[in-house]
């Protein structure tokens, strides 16, 4: 139900959901997954960061989120 209230509010809460994970490192797995669920295309930059993470779960989640959003020319060449 929260994911789906997520979608229907769109782009504009995408910002929110990623400054979650600049304040709080530890949740950016989480945050990755909820990411690709919503589809926050917004999102892509941060994703990308993500992808050079120290924690190795935080990276792969950061690569699918990437997938289902969708990957644009930059996140396409660090693939």
């Amino acid at each position: 139900a929260l994911v789906e209230a997520l979608r229907r509010i769109g782009p504009a809460v995408t910002a929110s959901i990623v400054s979650l994970g600049a304040d709080d490192p530890g949740a950016r797995r989480l945050i990755a997954e909820v990411l690709a669920l919503v589809g926050g295309t917004g999102a892509r930059v941060t994703l990308l960061e993500w992808t050079r993470d120290a924690e190795p779960g935080v990276r792969a989640a950061a690569w699918r989120a990437l997938g289902v959003i969708g990957v644009d020319e930059r996140a396409a060449y660090h693939a």
